[in-house]
């Protein structure tokens, strides 16, 4: 499935520029948000120490921790994170395109298109959130799946955990390289999320870890048009091109990515639900 042949110095030399100059676009070009939103505020609460916030937040404790370890304000740190992010996804996301067998060109194009969804702009528009550290770990990865190293893709699975559950979606992957210890780092992450939000109960309704699903996520079941809406938001025309691809690249040679795919899609639809 991917090119056997290394990668040339220049690959790496102009990933990076284009990396770079993507972040800074985006910074200069798109109108930031002056005050926190309710996300962040919990995040700035986090980094100055004071972990009551509510459920959905207290676990996500690596972003708030690594930002307290810089000289800066809670907010400029929290956007020094995301940049960060936002730069190493762009970069790792074209050299697995190059590791897939796709010219330099046709790399670059694919984070030029991804770069234009909503998904990846509003991380500018908002960028103290922790969505873009999100979106770099998952294309971790996938870099570390298709390097069959499972001991990087266990370190970086374990990581992401520490920031944002949604991580957990595409941990199933590894399964299809060695099934047994695919299913035992599945079973051990898995534990990690569940156990200390079923077992650590707040003043918010209990705040148990089915609390969001229960308060909105029903509600979002019985109105579908809700439900496609917030799938369909974070990539728009993406979706379609996605699903246009799996119709023109030879499904054989792609099958590990078909499927990282639909367990991306599969994390896109649950936590449209919360």
């Amino acid at each position: 499935m991917t090119n056997n042949k290394p990668l040339r110095n220049s690959d790496y030399y102009y990933s990076f520029l284009v990396s770079i100059a993507l972040v800074l676009i985006g910074h200069i070009v798109i109108l930031q948000r002056l005050e926190p939103t309710g996300d962040t505020k919990a995040y700035i609460s986090m980094i100055k120490g004071n972990f009551d916030v509510f459920p959905s937040f207290r676990f996500r404790i690596l972003i708030p921790f690594l930002a307290s370890l810089l000289p800066f304000d809670p907010l400029e740190s929290l956007k020094i994170l995301s940049y960060l992010s936002l730069g190493i996804f762009y970069f790792v996301s074209i050299v697995i395109n190059l590791k897939l067998g796709f010219n330099l060109k046709t790399s670059i194009l694919g984070i030029l298109i991804v770069y234009t969804t909503y998904s990846n702009l509003y991380n500018y528009h908002n960028p103290f959130l922790i969505d873009s550290f999100s979106i770099m770990i998952l294309s971790l990865l996938i870099y570390a799946f298709l390097s069959n190293s499972f001991l990087w893709f266990s370190i970086i699975s374990f990581i992401g955990i520490l920031a944002r559950e949604t991580t957990i979606f595409l941990i199933p992957i590894w399964c299809l390289k060695d099934f047994r210890r695919g299913i035992s780092l599945l079973l051990l992450l898995l534990s990690l999320v569940l156990i200390p939000r079923l077992l650590f109960i707040s003043e918010h309704n209990n705040g148990s870890l089915f609390y969001e699903l229960k308060t909105k996520g029903f509600e979002h079941i019985k109105n579908p048009f809700i439900l496609l809406k917030n799938i369909w938001i974070p990539f728009g025309f993406l979706w379609l091109l996605m699903i246009i691809s799996l119709f023109v690249i030879r499904l054989e040679k792609y099958k590990e990515i078909l499927i990282t795919f639909f367990l991306l899609l599969l994390g896109a639809v649950i936590t449209s639900l919360l």
